[in-house]
C-alpha cells in the first residue's frame, strides 16, 4: 500500500500545550518520560495516513476528529483530503466539557 502524503499544520495553542505537557512530565516524573510522551503524541500524528483515518470526537462532534494517545486526545480538523489542522491536545483525565472551550457548535 502506497502511503499518501498528508500535510499536518499545528495550531499555536496545540504547540503550546505539547510544550506544557513536556515540562509538567519532566518536573513530576523524568526527562525520559516527558520525552517519551511527547514523542508518542507527535508520532501518532505523523503515522496518520489519511485525513479520515480517525473517528469524530465524541464530545465536540462533527467535523472534528480525534486521535487518542494514552491519556491525551489530539483534536484535528480536516481541511482537504491531504491536509489536517491540529487544533488541540487535551488531557482526557480533565473534565471533558473543558475541551469545548474555544469550540463553537454550528
Amino acid at each position: 500500500m502506497k502511503k499518501r502524503f498528508l500535510k499536518v499544520v499545528w495550531d499555536v495553542y496545540a504547540k503550546k500545550v505539547i510544550k506544557n505537557i513536556y515540562h509538567f512530565n519532566k518536573e513530576v516524573f523524568s526527562i525520559d518520560f516527558a520525552t517519551k510522551v511527547r514523542a508518542e503524541i507527535l508520532q501518532s500524528v505523523s503515522d496518520t495516513i489519511y485525513a479520515e483515518q480517525w473517528s469524530y470526537d465524541n464530545i465536540i462532534g462533527k467535523p472534528y476528529r480525534r486521535i487518542v494517545v494514552g491519556y491525551y486526545k489530539i483534536v484535528y480538523l480536516q481541511k482537504k483530503d491531504t491536509l489536517i489542522y491540529i487544533l488541540r491536545v487535551f488531557d482526557n483525565r480533565k473534565d471533558p466539557m473543558k475541551l469545548m472551550d474555544g469550540f463553537k457548535q454550528k
